[in-house]
């Protein structure tokens, strides 16, 4: 009840949701601060080089509300990065490392919010990993140039120990690393954004199919992380004949000293997990959009309209059947019986007809000469009847009914249309009567005319 009245809380207006951001956005700040206390070292040719895990908090903020909120988020634990960079060995040149991480926020939140104002319609050239690409190549061209010129101007005043000279091997070894991060930072802010807690979080709203989504994606991390597990008992209890490298305990072999090689596959096996999962969740949502999409349509229709499926059950029961029906798609939905909602009989409804494939001559000896075939509708039938159980004296309904069928022509299920015709028969009724009137008077008028013709032929 708390958690729904802050929810309402947020909702009720711009402002409560700006401000709700402005303060996850700080709270994100903080853990992300927080976790950069604890990097991660890489060693090459004893050179450092250091992962702040604190980068994925940011990421994440500038992939769901842009570059703005991830920059407010950025200020304490950029601070403290900046503070970092300018004691490490770069000197001048981790200037250029802070520049290209504002400047690394700002792209990808630049095209997250063109995503927001097309209403979520991402195009294959702004979709995240694409347009990682770019930068790349832009962090390429930094990194072999001006990052390594600035070595030339150190030491700086502030750090007189600052390498006044940089290998090439070690700039490969950096934008290999960065790379990889870069992706892999990418893909753990894509599973966050897919689950349901992550969008909540956000404000995204579910999507399509968000529960199963959500499931896809906790397995796949589940998956990823059992094997993590197994491979640091594996590493514990030191089953590899070949390995240099024995943990102190357990803690260490699963997260802190794990050796290098299987750190490296761990990292790939959680990695095309994550990936599978993303796959599988893309497919999901498209196929319930698809789903969606059709449900709308039918939803729309002012003809009552249902479906069923090749199993004879209801899948869409549309609001004009609703009204015309008087029950909710909750209560048909699933069933076979949907005929008692509207019929009287145990008479199999046409659609019934089409998805037991009973031959025309059949359909009009065992149950009504009514049914004509459809003029329009290959396979489908037409049928005028009076329906007592409908509206409180009854209505007269023209039921068309066709069959769904799949790529190759077998029929998958049916579709039903029941038209409201009593004001039209009544008409016709109307009509007729008015007709039998006229005929009458003209055969009076006509028998007058010839009773005169008589009487005055006499005289």
């Amino acid at each position: 009840m708390f958690i729904k009245s802050i929810t309402r809380l947020i909702y009720k207006s711009d402002k409560n949701r700006k401000i709700y951001k402005i303060l996850i956005s700080l709270l994100f700040g903080g853990i992300a601060l927080f976790v950069n206390f604890f990097p991660i070292n890489f060693y090459f040719q004893s050179n450092l080089a250091s992962l702040y895990p604190g980068v994925f908090f940011i990421l994440i903020l500038t992939l769901a509300w842009g570059w703005r909120y991830a920059f407010l988020g950025a200020i304490l634990p950029l601070s403290y990065k900046v503070y970092i960079l300018t004691q490490h060995e770069f000197g001048w040149a981790a200037f250029v490392s802070v520049f290209m991480f504002l400047f690394w926020i700002f792209w990808h939140g630049h095209f997250s919010q063109r995503k927001t104002l097309l209403n979520n319609k991402e195009h294959w050239f702004r979709n995240k990993y694409i347009v990682e690409l770019p930068f790349r190549l832009l962090h390429v061209f930094v990194l072999y140039t001006v990052f390594e010129w600035l070595f030339a101007l150190n030491p700086p005043s502030w750090n007189p120990n600052a390498l006044s000279y940089i290998s090439t091997d070690y700039l490969n070894f950096i934008f290999i690393k960065q790379l990889l991060t870069a992706y892999l930072l990418l893909l753990f802010s894509d599973v966050l954004l897919n689950i349901n807690p992550g969008r909540k979080i956000f404000l995204l709203g579910s999507d399509p199919g968000q529960k199963d989504t959500s499931k896809i994606m906790i397995y796949a991390l589940f998956c990823g992380l059992v094997f993590w597990t197994i491979d640091a008992v594996y590493v514990y209890f030191n089953i590899r004949h070949d390995l240099r490298y024995l943990p102190e305990d357990f803690i260490d072999a699963l997260t802190t000293k794990v050796p290098s090689h299987s750190l490296f596959v761990r990292i790939t096996f959680l990695i095309l997990c994550l990936s599978a999962g993303l796959l599988i969740s893309v497919y999901f949502k498209r196929q319930k959009q698809s789903e969606r999409t059709l449900e709308f349509i039918i939803d729309g229709i002012p003809i009552a309209t249902f479906v069923i499926d090749r199993d004879r059950r209801v899948i869409y029961w549309n609001k004009a059947c609703e009204i015309l029906t008087k029950t909710k798609t909750e209560k048909v939905l699933n069933s076979r019986k949907y005929w008692k909602f509207f019929k009287e009989n145990k008479a199999l409804a046409l659609t019934d007809m089409i998805v037991q494939k009973i031959p025309y001559k059949d359909i009009r000896r065992r149950y009504s000469n009514r049914i004509k075939k459809s003029k329009i509708v290959k396979g489908g039938y037409q049928e005028e009847a009076f329906y007592p159980k409908l509206g409180k004296y009854g209505k007269w309904i023209l039921f068309s009914a066709g069959p769904l069928k799949d790529f190759n022509g077998n029929i998958i299920g049916a579709v039903g249309l029941m038209q409201d015709i009593s004001e039209i028969r009544k008409n016709l009724e109307a009509l007729e009567k008015m007709n039998k009137v006229l005929i009458e008077r003209e055969t009076k008028m006509i028998q007058m005319k010839k009773t005169i013709k008589k009487l005055r032929s006499q005289k």
